[in-house]
């Protein structure tokens, strides 16, 4: 009993830590290198896989939701949703239960994984969508037939704002404060902030600027009560950090 709920906690952290992270930490992101150059590098394609793993988790709370209303009726042949069959409780269950194992099977494809059991397929699910069966159900007991599509993703809309929390938590895990100097350097600010002054969570937040900005920052984009900010003179600069 007690080896068969370490599988579960092992299986649950993994699940937990590789929702998104499967692509940003599994592949050893930063691969343990200290070079500043090569560690960019690494931050900026996983980036790009975090961009594809957000657009995916939010496609796919569409997909889900739209292919299981098809599946129990509440889409009738014109393509026209009928909500009010959600205040039926037995039809509320045969839609919830369609839903989940949407989720299940989109979380599978999108992890490779091969749950055992129905709480190994509960974990998938709540690591890729944020939502497992119970807290569907509730939504639909709770909303009825005002669970509509647009609530629904209102929903999603919350965890993927989460997501990308942890996502960006993944990224930048391997930011030191011994990196700061090199940062403010090549984001282009050496001109006009102290690096000595710096926290990290500031130097990253240049840094997702700088990314985003395709390019060097400008003073600009310095709030001007920070104290590390230098103070100005002759040198002025433009602020980026578009996009």
């Amino acid at each position: 009993m007690q080896i068969g709920k370490q599988k579960r906690n092992l299986f649950s952290r993994f699940l937990q830590s590789s929702f998104g992270f499967i692509l940003l930490s599994l592949e050893g992101a930063h691969g343990g290198h200290h070079d500043l150059e090569h560690m960019l590098h690494e931050i900026e394609e996983k980036r790009k896989q975090k961009k594809k793993i957000i657009r995916g988790a939010s496609w796919s709370h569409n997909v889900a939701y739209m292919e299981a209303a098809k599946e129990v009726g509440l889409v009738n042949d014109d393509g026209e949703p009928e909500y009010d069959k959600l205040n039926d409780s037995d039809f509320s269950r045969k839609f919830a239960e369609a839903l989940t194992k949407k989720y299940v099977e989109i979380a599978k494809k999108r992890f490779g994984a091969k749950p055992k059991t129905k709480l190994d397929e509960q974990l998938l699910m709540k690591a890729y969508t944020g939502m497992n069966d119970a807290e569907i159900s509730g939504r639909l007991a709770k909303h009825g037939a005002e669970y509509t599509h647009e609530l629904h993703t209102s929903y999603a809309a919350k965890f993927k704002e989460s997501l990308e929390n942890e996502l960006d938590s993944a990224i930048y895990a391997g930011i030191t404060h011994e990196h700061i100097p090199g940062i403010v350097k090549k984001v282009g600010l050496e001109k006009h902030v102290d690096a000595a002054k710096m926290h990290r969570e500031d130097a990253i937040a240049f840094l997702e600027q700088y990314f985003r900005n395709k390019g060097p920052l400008g003073e600009g984009v310095i709030p001007e009560h920070m104290p590390y900010k230098k103070k100005s003179h002759a040198v002025s600069g433009h602020g980026g950090g578009h996009g």
